[in-house]
């Protein structure tokens, strides 16, 4: 389903077998944790980071109902509700928009 999710400007797809591209995802992976708290959506909940903007703090995460466009702190601890603050796409389509868009 995210393969169907075309990058572009100001988003770096992170999705490809490139160690520091995997290092990189895997960093934001790790602050997103970090920042999530008991009570966020997101909370214990399976995501993948898929791309970054070069623009903002914001990453795009797989979701097992669909995506989620997430805005990070870089405080690098737990986050009071409602930070980090989400954007939740449940569609291949809804998704692409936000990103072509880059407007959220």
């Amino acid at each position: 389903m995210s393969d169907d999710l075309v990058f572009t400007e100001p988003w770096r797809d992170l999705r490809t077998s490139d160690p520091d591209q995997q290092a990189e995802a895997e960093r934001l992976a790790h602050e997103l944790a970090a920042e999530l708290t008991p009570g966020h959506a997101l909370h214990g909940q399976p995501t993948r980071v898929i791309a970054a903007s070069n623009r903002r703090d914001d990453v795009m995460v797989t979701r097992p109902d669909g995506f989620a466009i997430v805005h990070l702190t870089w405080r690098g601890e737990a986050e009071k509700n409602p930070w980090p603050l989400v954007v939740y796409y449940h569609s291949v389509a809804a998704a692409q928009a936000a990103v072509d868009d880059d407007r959220y």
